[in-house]
């Protein structure tokens, strides 16, 4: 809360601004954390997807953490998996680098990209994604969805039927207010469409949703996926 109080006191500090939003994933307070990122993010899109989009992945490791602490498996693959597309896209555009280097004569600092991207996944938002991905896909595999009570990868299978209701309204208001936010940014993004279809024969990558992930057949082998690299 001092480090909160702190940021109220001038709005337009984005390293206080960054550092309150920090703490607040760790202390559980994703929603406060993400009203708090939205003074810095695109005005009319949802906070995550703009960080998302913005490669910002401290905020992804850190949500990551939160969610792992909160056995929501389905959001910790998810931001792992956009962590790690975010390092499969730099490693893509370093080829737009090689024609320039060799028309600019800028070899030095083009040897330097080349050994970079050599141990680009050694980086420790790679590393503490691959963490978190791969002790998820393993707990999946231990305990896969189906073997729960059915609410969950065995998240509520201890708790008491009133602290299970209280769990599953939380996690519906949460639904909701994620869902209506991306309602209202769809309606701007729509006046713009045109501006933002892509070019004839470019493949669109689907989007990563994490409840898609949590299903895997194979977890051993999508947790594999993050140790190969």
């Amino acid at each position: 809360y001092t480090v909160d109080e702190a940021r109220t006191m001038d709005l337009a500090d984005r390293y206080l601004n960054c550092k309150a939003a920090k703490y607040m994933l760790r202390a559980g307070m994703i929603d406060k954390a993400e009203e708090a990122c939205a003074l810095f993010t695109r005005e009319g899109q949802p906070a995550v997807d703009n960080l998302n989009e913005m490669q910002c992945m401290w905020f992804l490791t850190e949500s990551a953490r939160t969610y792992f602490k909160s056995q929501d498996w389905a959001n910790v693959l998810q931001k792992c998996h956009e962590v790690e597309k975010h390092f499969v896209d730099i490693v893509e555009d370093q080829f737009d680098f090689h024609p320039y280097s060799m028309r600019k004569m800028t070899l030095r600092a083009y040897i330097g990209l080349l050994r970079l991207e050599d141990s680009i996944r050694g980086h420790q938002f790679f590393n503490k994604a691959a963490d978190y991905a791969i002790r998820t896909y393993l707990h999946l595999h231990d305990k896969p969805l189906a073997d729960s009570n059915g609410l969950g990868n065995g998240e509520t299978d201890e708790m008491t039927e009133k602290e299970k209701k209280k769990l599953e309204s939380k996690k519906k208001r949460a639904a909701k207010k994620k869902q209506q936010m991306k309602n209202e940014a769809n309606v701007n993004n729509n006046a713009n469409k045109d501006k933002k279809q892509q070019p004839d024969g470019e493949i669109v990558p689907p989007p990563i949703v994490g409840n898609e992930l949590v299903k895997s057949d194979s977890p051993l082998d999508d947790a594999m996926k993050f140790l190969d690299h």
